[in-house]
């Protein structure tokens, strides 16, 4: 079964399902699948499996013909969704799971090329999942694994894999709640305090954001406009960009060291 992909309110949708491997994603686009490449993607918060479902066809329109798979991070509600993002939680195994088997099965079927890379794209709370499943992966996978972080809610260190990129809307305020996540109780407010929040901020890539009309404070437009979501326009040509640099390379880099 094929995916019929249109455009909807402006964002790409499918009209009928067409499922991987549901122990290692929950749906593949159609296109060229390679053992030594591959592009991933998991969602953020409050998404139906039929809107994560858009934002992985999206990312295929982007990828020259390749297939894309979807590790879905399922909707508990909106209020629960916030929680979890607030703080930074991963409440799911089998995203983890799935992410990690990915990676693994990557690695495994790249045994003799070294320079085989997967590229994993996340959207604001996916980003907590991709973290957590590089910090339980070895050396040996997370060197396996380029991370396209769009719409940061969760920075993911650039040691932590091979490559990461965070990237975030100067009107976004969302990437705020982790200096507050970051907080030591045990410390005073100081400069060691101070650095302890602020770590890893200085990897988050700026998008120059927009503005309203001059009578409408900044701060509430901010509001009215963060540009959080996946396929706001001020991310199509850096992702598009990413996929490119990716299939030009063939999926395959140099040693990071």
């Amino acid at each position: 079964m094929t995916n019929r992909i249109e455009l909807t309110n402006g964002f790409f949708s499918v009209s009928s399902l067409e499922r991987s491997n549901p122990s290692v994603s929950d749906y593949i686009s159609p296109g060229i699948q390679r053992s030594d490449m591959g592009i991933g993607f998991i969602n953020g918060i409050d998404n139906s499996m039929e809107f994560a479902m858009s934002h992985t066809d999206y990312i295929h329109t982007l990828a020259q013909g390749y297939s894309v798979e979807l590790f879905y991070s399922q909707t508990n509600g909106m209020l629960a969704d916030l929680q979890e993002a607030a703080f930074g939680n991963v409440s799911s195994s089998k995203e983890l799971d799935q992410l990690k088997d990915a990676w693994r099965l990557f690695d495994e079927a790249n045994r003799g090329n070294p320079g085989a890379k997967y590229l994993q794209i996340c959207h604001s709370q996916g980003g907590a999942y991709v973290k957590k499943a590089l910090e339980e992966s070895s050396q040996e996978i997370r060197d396996r694994v380029i991370v396209v972080n769009i719409a940061v809610a969760v920075i993911i260190p650039n040691a932590l894999c091979y490559q990461s990129y965070n990237y975030a809307s100067e009107n976004d305020y969302i990437n705020l709640v982790e200096i507050a996540r970051n907080y030591d109780p045990d410390l005073t407010m100081g400069l060691k305090q101070w650095a302890k929040m602020m770590k890893h901020r200085n990897e988050i890539i700026w998008i120059k954001g927009s503005f309203g009309p001059w009578w409408v404070p900044d701060l509430l437009y901010h509001l009215y406009s963060m540009h959080h979501e996946f396929q706001d326009p001020i991310f199509k040509d850096i992702i598009a960009d990413h996929i490119a640099e990716y299939l030009n390379n063939n999926g395959n880099y140099a040693p990071k060291w």
